[in-house]
């Protein structure tokens, strides 16, 4: 149990740039909402983008911002695209990603993001995709819950 912690130290220093871990306490945009919020012309990925609700709540306080949707399920990447479509976003592009092989564009994000996902992925293979593809001043933020608290939710 005490080795967890040591490893996203690790990630954190592999990636020379901020992680943001959120849980319960707050809502999940508020951090990216925050951080970004005086930037134009935004660019994000969203790792594990599921059915794009994350999404849309990014999308509404932070409107300059253009979005790739990545998720290795193509359904799922349908319904982030429908959702958002109908939701009136249109700054996005859905595909399918491997979380394990990004083939993000290099240096042009301003912030990758995964939400309720990164039990799906392995970390530091992870972080270092999205450090190559993350601008000088870039972000990482990931949102997560605890076992025990994913037990109080179902």
């Amino acid at each position: 149990m005490l080795e967890e912690p040591k490893r996203w130290v690790a990630c954190i220093i592999i990636l020379e740039t901020v992680l943001v871990f959120t849980m319960n306490c707050v809502p999940p945009i508020w951090n990216p909402c925050e951080k970004l919020q005086n930037r134009n012309n935004l660019q994000r990925a969203d790792i594990g983008c599921g059915a794009g609700r994350y999404d849309s709540l990014l999308l509404k306080h932070l409107p300059d911002l253009h979005l790739i949707c990545g998720d290795v399920n193509e359904a799922m990447i349908k319904e982030t695209t429908c959702y958002l479509e109908e939701h009136g976003q249109k700054n996005l592009s859905a595909r399918g990603v491997d979380a394990s092989d990004l083939q993000l564009p290099q240096g042009a994000l301003d912030f990758v993001s995964t939400f309720n996902a990164i039990h799906h992925f392995a970390p530091v293979r992870l972080f270092n995709h999205a450090r190559e593809a993350l601008k000088a001043e870039g972000y990482v933020f990931v949102y997560t819950r605890l076992k025990s608290q994913n037990m109080r939710n179902i």
